[in-house]
């Protein structure tokens, strides 16, 4: 049997080889498992326009908000088509819509699509202290239209 001091390289270079290879194992399987993975999202902003926005006002808001969108697209919403939502949205609840509420009660909107791990509202503060701005909401929204989360800056 060889003595003891002799064996001592060996061992620790099966250990530091051992905690190496558990480092790795451990390493890869985090990574598989997506434990690094941070979800890439997709915002929907919607700029409510007051309702005696002037057309320069509108515009002024448009360009600005082409700035800020991932695809540099920006979409109008009608009263109607914020007004079908709206009725969509009752229909779903099972409840029926107050009659006092018609399509003249809702704003035209300006829409535009971005993406990020998170949402921040600060690029947005400029656009909320537009002329003709109501309110800018964020929301992620399924492909009918209807809200999934929101938030309003």
């Amino acid at each position: 049997m060889p003595p003891v001091n002799a064996l001592r390289p060996v061992h620790l270079v099966v250990s530091g080889v051992s905690a190496l290879a558990g480092v790795a194992v451990t390493s890869a399987v985090l990574l598989l498992a997506g434990w690094r993975h941070l979800p890439v999202n997709d915002y929907e902003v919607r700029v409510f326009l007051d309702k005696k926005v002037t057309a320069e006002q509108t515009e002024a808001i448009r360009t600005t908000l082409a700035g800020l969108a991932a695809d540099g697209q920006v979409r109008l919403r009608t009263p109607e088509q914020n007004y079908a939502d709206y009725l969509r949205s009752w229909a779903d609840s099972g409840e029926t819509p107050p009659e006092q509420v018609t399509a003249d009660s809702f704003p035209e909107t300006l829409v535009i699509d971005t993406t990020g791990r998170d949402f921040d509202c600060t690029p947005y503060a400029e656009v909320k202290d537009d002329a003709g701005v109501d309110s800018v909401r964020i929301g992620q929204f399924d492909e009918d239209g209807r809200p999934r989360t929101g938030t309003e800056c």
